[in-house]
């Protein structure tokens, strides 16, 4: 994997550092800005995955605005939520990034804090799909299933 498609992932992260996602996903400017970037980087098959539990249980949304959909979906029962890099790690085709994930549970205010993982895959130079796991042993997992070709 060439270390512009490692840039470009971080890029992604950069472009979301330090917000609250639950307000971004608010913002028509920051929505509409972010689709037509992204929009350019997407395969035409693209599909973004929410992988919500250890069982599998995935949420799957096609296409470029995919992302938005997925995650205005999960964070529809959140009040805020914020996500942080930890690391970027190129696996040849694919790019794991190791999140920090803290965010406010709109009923209860519950405060949640979990360390995820996203899995990034790459088709050349465009994204073909990105996986996002709640927990990182499931997102482990799956990449050793893939691995040995299961």
């Amino acid at each position: 994997m060439s270390a512009e498609i490692v840039e470009l992932v971080r890029a992604f992260y950069a472009y979301t550092a330090g917000r609250d996602l639950v307000e971004a996903l608010a913002d028509e400017q920051y929505i509409a800005a972010g689709d037509a970037a992204f929009g350019d980087l997407a395969a035409p098959d693209f599909e973004f995955v929410l992988v919500r539990g250890e069982g599998g249980e995935q949420g799957i949304y096609p296409g470029a605005s995919g992302v938005v959909t997925g995650m205005s979906e999960w964070l529809s029962s959140f009040s805020s939520y914020a996500a942080s890099v930890e690391d970027v790690i190129d696996l040849g085709e694919r790019v794991l990034v190791l999140t920090d994930e803290r965010g406010v549970s709109r009923v209860g205010r519950v405060p949640v804090q979990q360390q995820g993982a996203v899995v990034w895959r790459f088709r050349g130079s465009k994204v073909a799909r990105i996986e996002t796991y709640l927990q990182r042993s499931t997102a482990f997992a799956a990449l050793k299933r893939t691995e040995r070709g299961g």
